[in-house]
């Protein structure tokens, strides 16, 4: 059974990508909203799970919030279905500011570490920005249906970016890092306890992915932020100044300090742009006071 739902919702996915390749570029707009909507309605728990996560930053549930971030995924379902159609208009309106921080760095010598988040269309910003600068390595959690994996990680792959599991991963970063290479990690979701620092990300404790400040500490890399955004005529992306690199000579000190660090830059991104972050994941699970009633 569970193998049919997993074929089902491919088949789903596929259908829509069918109908991307033939829309003209002034419809990926309004068809993606128009997705968004059928997944707003079909997706009980995630919507639930968004509204909550609404009322816990805002103190009361913001539907209107709640139905910008299904919009933003539906035509970020679209946008993804264009780069894996080969479809190079979708890259057409893309402007890059901050390019300099991260060819700076690279031509210092230092290997980098970018931070962002589920926010705009990410997979759209590591396919711009390899276009632009180069490949790199993304640190991902493979979807739970298979077949639509195989098909994010062949989008993810296509303008020369290597992606790294998220099990396992420092491991693999490291070795990437030692040879001066460049890692991507998304630290806006919740991880285990034994990955992350406890920290505020928008008013809320949350556990924040410490993988980037150990990457920074060992190697000496440069952590540069990184967000992309709607705009008008097509997307924003921006890429920050390296932050500075806190070193106290306490290492477990060091960790903490720089994952709060990047939690707050993060969190400032987010709620520059509150309607097209993912809201739809437990951002501050495993803390009572940010668990629902009952």
């Amino acid at each position: 059974m569970k193998r049919l739902i997993e074929a089902a919702e491919f088949a789903a996915a596929f259908l829509v990508m069918a109908l991307a390749a033939v829309l003209p570029r002034w419809l990926i707009r309004p068809f993606g909203r128009a997705v968004g909507r059928v997944f707003l309605i079909v997706s009980g728990r995630r919507r639930r799970i968004a509204l909550w996560n609404t009322r816990l930053v805002y103190g009361e549930e913001r539907p209107g919030l709640v139905r910008e971030c299904f919009a933003n995924y539906g035509i970020s379902m679209i946008e993804v279905a264009r780069i894996w159609l080969g479809r190079e208009d979708i890259f057409s309106g893309i402007e890059i500011d901050g390019l300099e921080n991260y060819l700076g760095a690279k031509a210092a010598g230092y290997p980098v570490v970018f931070i962002t988040a589920h926010l705009g269309n990410w997979e759209l910003l590591g396919n711009a920005l390899s276009r632009a600068a180069g490949g790199f390595s993304v640190v991902v959690r493979p979807l739970d249906n298979p077949f639509l994996n195989r098909l994010i990680d062949s989008v993810r792959v296509r303008n020369g970016n290597r992606t790294i599991p998220k099990d396992g991963a420092l491991r693999a970063a490291l070795r990437v890092m030692k040879g001066g290479g460049t890692i991507t990690v998304l630290i806006d979701q919740s991880v285990n306890p034994s990955e992350g620092v406890v920290t505020e990300f928008i008013g809320r404790r949350a556990y924040t992915a410490k993988m980037p400040a150990v990457l920074a500490l060992k190697t000496g890399a440069a952590v540069i932020p990184m967000y992309i955004c709607r705009a008008p005529k097509g997307h924003r992306i921006v890429l920050e100044a390296p932050m500075p690199v806190i070193r106290t000579g306490n290492t477990d000190a060091d960790i903490e300090l720089n994952t709060m660090s990047h939690a707050r830059k993060i969190a400032e991104f987010v709620s520059a742009h509150p309607d097209e972050w993912l809201w739809i994941h437990r951002r501050w699970k495993r803390f009572p006071e940010n668990e629902p009633p009952g």
